[in-house]
């Protein structure tokens, strides 16, 4: 969440143990992944972000993940205002 120097904005994405057994922990970074992909141009740039694994997010649709990740972003300045 701070502002670096280069044009694109990097992101990291963290599932600990905690979220589950491996097959679970990869599903979660797939997903966040994709739903990252598909927004990307609706993104401030020059931003570091960091997602951190809720198990919640897990046993939502795609759709209901990636509107919530969306909301989120939008709440902490991350997307762009046309």
């Amino acid at each position: 969440m701070a502002q670096t120097r280069e044009t694109e904005s990097q992101v990291a994405i963290v599932a600990g143990k905690k979220l589950g057994i491996a097959v679970k922990r990869n599903q979660f970074k797939r997903r966040l992944r994709e739903i990252y992909r598909l927004n990307q141009h609706t993104m401030a740039s020059n931003m570091d972000i960091v997602f951190v694994a809720k198990p919640s997010l897990l046993a939502k649709s795609f759709q209901e993940a990636e509107t919530e990740v969306i909301a989120l972003l939008a709440r902490n300045g991350f997307i762009k205002h046309a």
